[in-house]
C-alpha cells in the first residue's frame, strides 16, 4: 500500500472527528501530531499526517471497542 500525506479535512473525513476534536486528541498525546508539509511556510502553512498513521490510530481504536459490533 502506498502512504500519502493526507491534509486535516481528510483526515477529519476518516475518522468521523470534528477538526477541532482531533487537536484536542493531538494535544492530550492520543492522536498522532500532525507535520508541516512545508518546514519554512510560516506558523499557518500547510499540515497533514501520514494516511498510515491515521490508519494505525483507526485500527487501534477499532480494537479497543467494546460496544455492538466490536470485538
Amino acid at each position: 500500500m502506498e502512504d500519502r500525506i493526507v491534509r486535516p479535512v481528510e483526515v477529519a473525513r476518516l475518522v468521523g472527528l470534528s477538526g477541532m476534536h482531533i487537536r484536542r486528541l493531538e494535544a492530550a498525546g492520543t492522536f498522532p501530531k500532525r507535520f508541516k508539509i512545508c518546514p519554512n511556510s510560516g506558523k499557518y502553512g500547510a499540515t497533514g499526517w501520514l494516511l498510515s498513521w491515521v490508519r494505525e490510530y483507526i485500527e487501534q481504536r477499532a480494537g479497543t471497542t467494546t460496544e455492538a459490533g466490536g470485538p
